[in-house]
């Protein structure tokens, strides 16, 4: 540790041996870090493009079918836009097992009559728990344990007394299953004109992969299913909101139009006056329809046709990529590039956002004794390290983005050089700043120069951190305008004074700020 005396004082830092230690590891792992993070960008980026270059060929390949089938479209790439025949459509719903005709897809909240618990903590003291029975659409996590821990069976609990409504082992341990929110498809949907025979064929499977975009509730009119009961929904609000809860979804409005409400009691007696007991069940049922499809696949089949993944990007060093999308409207097959580009982007977009925190990490762990060397430095030696710190963080964070941009360069040069010149003069340009940063933020004169460089004047030699470095030579300096004999070597050929008054000091700490 750097020590001095002043006044027969001894100084210290207060950084341990280990601390420093560590501290001096730090730009050798960040150096490390480095090659691995712009490995781990490039390769991100790199997929981008891949992706990027198989869309720029699906558009170069693409038939635009329209709405007929043509056999000697087997094996290509086809871009379709059909009506939907809700004729053809039904759902067979899962919880209830209703079938509900014309929708491509059935939303159904389940919510059931349970014992939830709620826990009062005191500080320091104990923590008791109370039960209350509410309509939930989630399993509540009960510890049976708890039982045995209820607010009022000590008159220091925290909580109110909560002994009149405990549940028993077996209230707890009801068949909660199907509780939440599902969805459910149907099997199969033609698509052409009403009336005709369908031209395309959406499978069940290629429904789950359809966008919601263009989605449109529909009136469902279905009787009762067995052992359920009509409910109409202010009954249901009042009972247990279901509206909030699928407001709390973003979907209020939608769910209001159309949707109906079925109750299920526990004991199979259901009237508008009965009240909701334990284990009792309702379930709102909204269905979605649409009015057209357009795709994008390999046509595979005739009568009606069907589509499937398209491979492009064999012959690249990017591997092939499956071209297949769904989207619950009638778009142009631009638009749906564009969309599919955008879903990719957005997908790479968190860990180019990664990398770039990293590579800051990385610079200003490189940096970190630049920033640390002024904090030596006795009185203005704190102010300096954090003026250091705020410049290294700066010129850290123009080197990494510089350093992203280079990744970037790389991976679309062979792809878009235009994109990798831009990426690329992104890049020299962040470097160019971070160079000029670090420069212009040098102290030019006085101690602060010191805290930037280890380097004294051109006619004296190389000073270090320690006995006889760079502390010692700010100490002369202050000897030099005070007269006084601080480091007790009698060098200086003024008068010693072996320990200086207070006035004495405090005219000492205002000299070296007066220098800076």
């Amino acid at each position: 540790l750097l020590e001095a005396e002043v006044g027969g004082e001894p100084r210290s830092s207060s950084v341990s041996p280990h601390t420093m230690s560590f501290q001096k590891l730090l730009p050798w792992i960040g150096i490390l870090l480095l090659p691995a993070i712009f490995y781990l960008a490039l390769s991100g980026e790199g997929a981008f493009v891949c992706n990027s270059a198989a869309f720029d060929e699906g558009k170069a390949l693409i038939v635009e079918s329209g709405c007929e089938l043509d056999g000697e479209n087997l094996g290509a790439l086809v871009y379709l836009t059909c009506p939907v025949q809700l004729d053809t459509a039904a759902v067979t719903e899962s919880v209830t097992g209703a079938t509900v005709r014309g929708a491509l897809t059935v939303t159904s909240t389940v919510q059931m009559m349970l014992w939830t618990e709620r826990s009062y903590h005191e500080v320091g003291g104990a923590t008791c728990f109370c039960y209350n029975m509410t309509w939930t659409s989630m399993v509540p996590r009960i510890d049976q344990n708890h039982l045995h821990h209820i607010c009022g069976d000590n008159e220091h609990d925290p909580g109110p007394d909560c002994r009149d409504a405990v549940p028993t082992s077996e209230e707890l341990s009801l068949d909660t299953s199907g509780l939440g929110i599902s969805h459910s498809y149907a099997e199969r949907v033609g698509l052409g004109l009403a009336g005709e025979p369908a031209q395309f064929e959406l499978s069940k499977e290629k429904l789950l992969q359809m966008t919601n975009m263009g989605l449109r509730t529909a009136p469902i009119d279905i009787p009762p299913p067995a052992g359920w009961w009509t409910q109409s929904k202010q009954g249901a609000q009042s009972i247990d909101p279901l509206g909030r809860l699928v407001g709390q979804m973003g979907k209020m409005e939608q769910a209001e139009e159309g949707a109906v409400h079925f109750y299920k009691p526990v004991d199979g007696v259901f009237s508008s006056s009965r009240p909701a007991k334990l284990g009792d069940r309702q379930v709102m049922m909204q269905a979605y329809t649409a009015e057209n499809v357009s795709a994008i696949g390999k046509q595979v089949d005739s009568s009606p046709g069907t589509t499937e993944p398209y491979e492009v990007g064999k012959n690249n060093s990017c591997g092939h990529v499956s071209l297949e999308l769904y989207m619950s409207q009638a778009l142009p097959a631009t638009a749906m590039f564009e969309f599919l580009l955008a879903h990719v982007n957005a997908m790479f977009m968190q860990l180019r956002v990664e990398c770039l925190l990293l590579f800051f990490v990385a610079f200003v762990m490189i940096g970190g004794p630049l920033s640390g060397a002024p904090e030596i430095m006795p009185s203005v030696g704190a102010y300096f390290a954090g003026v250091s710190k705020c410049s290294v963080a700066f010129a850290a964070a123009f080197f990494a983005l510089g350093l992203w941009n280079f990744a970037g360069a790389m991976a679309w040069l062979s792809h878009n050089p235009t994109v990798g010149d831009e990426h690329l003069g992104g890049a020299m340009w962040c470097f160019l700043i971070g160079i000029i940063w670090l420069r212009w933020s040098r102290p030019k004169h006085g101690v602060a120069s010191r805290a930037f460089s280890y380097e004294s004047d051109t006619n004296k030699p190389k000073e270090t951190v320690g006995e006889g470095g760079f502390f010692s030579s700010v100490m002369n300096k202050i000897e030099s305008a005070t007269g006084l004999d601080i480091n007790g070597n009698g060098s200086v050929g003024r008068p010693t004074v072996p320990k200086p008054t207070q006035k004495q000091l405090k005219a000492i700490k205002d000299r070296a700020a007066a220098m800076v």
